[in-house]
């Protein structure tokens, strides 16, 4: 079972697959997170702060680095997946990066990667129930 749980930044992606790896036992694996990518291959810039062609070498490792993360595993919960790459670099490129050389390829790889997940979970940005695991317990707070 691949399973890739997907949504916005801070759509508690992270802490949902982490409670179905406790839950399952299915591993749960994530490529690079951004802003790892970006120390290492942009010193001493924010993500805030990158160009336009920054951003699309960003989205571009982002997808690789997933891609080799969840292809190592038989079976994984993932916070992410890889149409995500795709989304983002529009979002922050704007739609002329449609246009550059190696979109296509990239949007390619990205959807044929995701037609792997066997289930793909979408949290939208505004939840208005937020599950957290803290010390073994569950709480759960709900929208006021």
């Amino acid at each position: 079972m691949k399973i890739a749980i997907t949504g916005t930044y801070s759509s508690g992606k992270t802490t949902l697959a982490r409670a179905c790896e406790l839950d399952t036992g299915i591993p749960f694996v994530r490529g690079d997170t951004i802003r790892h990518i970006v120390q290492r291959n942009f010193p001493g810039k924010r993500y805030e702060d990158l160009t336009k062609e920054e951003f699309w070498l960003l989205e571009k490792l982002g997808l690789e680095a997933r891609i080799i993360a969840e292809d190592e595993k038989n079976k994984f919960i993932s916070d992410g997946c890889t149409i995500n790459s795709v989304a983002y670099a529009i979002t922050e490129c704007g739609e002329e990066v449609k246009t550059r050389l190696g979109f296509d390829g990239f949007e390619r790889r990205a959807l044929t990667n995701a037609k792997k997940y066997t289930r793909l979970i979408y949290l939208p940005q505004k939840s208005p129930l937020i599950v957290m695991v803290l010390d073994r317990k569950l709480k759960v707070f709900g929208k006021k």
